[in-house]
């Protein structure tokens, strides 16, 4: 059974329900819904479609909505500007498109966050300014084009190695989240995070509005690389947005921060998600290209918990044959990942609680007695997601009577979520009752059979509550 799990990208080419329902039979385990395009109502369809193709397949989907952040972008175009190596064009802080080779943008402070010498990139990398003067009062910054191209509307701009003035999230990304805490997702990515501090803005916004959703920082500018440390502390996981960080720090340097970042989050218990271009070919193309291969193999080799697929899903001509390539490649990679090796090898900060020294012990117990699998209970997720962090090479099975945590748990890596019965999670009889009741459950979806051994952590049902993970048992399932 596949560890790492995928996500993907959500967009004109995914956006049926039976898209969605197919993509997930094909491995998809997350439904990316990106921000920067579209409207509330439309993405409110989206979410309600995502839960029905879950109901429909039985297969828990988690969604993640990924806000637009404090993108700079080319402003409304009268008509698309084609621009040659060595011409010379004005980008406004102003909204309108006076001239040709007078292009508006979206930021009114550009001229204040720029100079002499520094370059400026368009539409990912593609085109290529350096500035040669700017003037504050009129807003304007005029540049010389290095790398030419077509300009159009809303393509985006970098300013590679400056500190921007723009807030970490803008009054779209706010109202946006809100919108998100009513409609029930489960991920909340935060574009352009620069600092810790950016975070929990977020958090505190997001409790405000009694969500429990877990925040996802987007890794794509170089301060956030230089702040790595005390982003990791505050972040629920990670995301490595190859497209954009690659633009800011130079594509030559991003294999190595990725490979640093993920071995960092992956010492603190946080999840990570390698973005951008994975299987970017397939986007027109029934088949990868081997350099494709080598990267997705390479990402799950490194530890990465996700893989994501973008414009393959959003936008291209085989939704479903993307997600099905990178399940097959993962599945690949992970046999020779030695899960045994990375536990041993992992620079743990301790085990701080019993929770944490059970997952320990159980992971531990998995490679001693070969166990094929690990059964939780679990009513908030922490443990599936602590568990899923020690990485045991055995199948974790997390049973759960809620929805929201069902659906959370799905972007787990190596984690195979199980909604019970309330009645019967909530029964006094552990061994007799909540036990049978996840293993007939296990059965009729074709999970196991009978005589596989497993390692169970669970806690009592006392006094209408749960108490605390404090319990590991070995059964045979089906004995």
């Amino acid at each position: 059974m596949r560890k790492t799990k995928i996500i993907a990208t959500i967009g004109p080419a995914s956006n049926k329900q039976a898209t969605i329902e197919k993509m997930a039979k094909a491995g998809m385990n997350v439904c990316r819904l990106n921000f920067s395009f579209g409207i509330q109502e439309e993405h409110f369809k989206m979410i309600s479609a995502i839960r029905k193709a879950s109901k429909n397949t039985d297969i828990p989907i988690a969604i993640m909505q990924d806000l637009q952040g404090p993108k700079i972008r080319i402003g409304k175009l009268k008509t698309t500007t084609t621009v040659k190596k060595g011409d010379e064009i004005i980008l406004s802080g102003n909204t309108e498109h006076k001239e040709k080779f007078y292009l508006p943008t979206t930021y009114p402070q550009i001229a204040s966050d720029t100079k002499a010498g520094k370059a400026i990139l368009i539409a990912d990398g593609k085109i290529t300014l350096k500035v040669l003067r700017t003037d504050r009062s009129k807003k304007e910054v005029h540049c010389k084009v290095i790398e030419g191209g077509t300009i159009l509307t809303g393509k985006g701009i970098n300013l590679p190695y400056t500190n921007i003035s723009l807030p970490s999230m803008t009054e779209k990304d706010i109202k946006d989240a809100i919108f998100g805490t009513k409609a029930g997702v489960d991920y909340v990515s935060l574009s352009f995070v620069r600092k810790a501090e950016d975070i929990v803005k977020l958090r505190k916004l997001l409790k405000k509005h009694n969500s429990s959703a877990a925040i996802i920082s987007k890794i794509e500018k170089p301060e956030a690389v230089d702040n790595i440390d005390a982003i990791i502390e505050e972040t629920d996981g990670i995301m490595i947005a190859r497209g954009d960080l690659a633009d800011e720090v130079s594509f030559a340097k991003v294999p190595l921060i990725q490979k640093r970042i993920i071995k960092k989050a992956n010492k603190k218990g946080k999840f990570t998600i390698i973005a951008t271009e994975m299987l970017s070919s397939m986007t027109d193309s029934q088949l990868p290209t081997r350099a494709e291969v080598s990267d997705v193999a390479n990402g799950v080799l490194d530890g990465t918990d996700l893989t994501m697929l973008s414009n393959e899903t959003a936008m291209g001509k085989y939704p479903i044959k993307s997600v099905e390539t990178m399940a097959k490649i993962a599945e690949e990679a992970e046999s020779i990942f030695t899960g045994r090796d990375f536990f041993a090898g992992l620079e743990l900060p301790g085990v701080h609680n019993l929770i944490e020294a059970l997952c320990y012990s159980a992971t531990s117990l998995s490679y001693d007695l070969s166990n094929d699998a690990i059964a939780v209970f679990t009513e908030t997720g922490l443990t599936a997601k602590i568990l899923s962090k020690f990485r045991p090479e055995a199948t974790i099975f997390a049973a759960t009577y809620k929805k929201n945590i069902y659906q959370k748990m799905a972007l787990y890596n190596n984690v195979y979520p199980i909604l019970l019965n309330k009645k019967d999670f909530q029964a006094s009889d552990v061994m007799h009752r909540t036990i049978p009741a996840l293993e007939e459950k296990l059965y009729r979806k074709h999970l196991i059979d009978k005589g596989r051994k497993f390692i169970i952590l669970t806690g009592e049902y006392i006094n209408n509550k749960w108490t605390s993970i404090n319990t590991i048992k070995i059964k045979t399932f089906g004995a």
